[in-house]
């Protein structure tokens, strides 16, 4: 889970996490780096709260841009989330934000 905050929070976005340690893991939602993100989801790996509730907020954040929302991997991305933390992300009342996200993704089978 750890490894994973590190990766899904970022400096200069509106989801930023600040680590227990003082340091700040910046790792950038690429085509390179949404993969990874996508298989540390499906292995289902136990996260925090505020890791689910920044994902997100990331989620949300980038299906704003016009070349994410076309993204194959960011699609990928999304629904190995929703998938995996469905019921996570319903405890924490984000339905609604990904609801509105995913009428955003134009790769996304609806």
């Amino acid at each position: 889970g750890a490894f994973l905050m590190g990766m899904v929070c970022c400096n200069n976005d509106p989801a930023t996490i600040h680590s227990n340690t003082n340091h700040k893991d910046i790792i950038s939602w690429t085509d390179q780096t949404m993969p990874i993100f996508t298989t540390c989801f499906n292995t289902k790996m136990p996260l925090l709260d505020h890791v689910i509730t920044t994902t997100c907020s990331r989620i949300a954040f980038y299906s704003k841009d016009e070349n994410m929302v076309k993204n194959v991997k960011f699609s990928a991305l999304f629904h190995a989330f929703v998938t995996k933390y469905g019921t996570d992300i319903k405890r924490l009342n984000m339905v609604g934000t990904l609801v509105n996200t995913s009428e955003e993704l134009k790769t996304f089978m609806k």
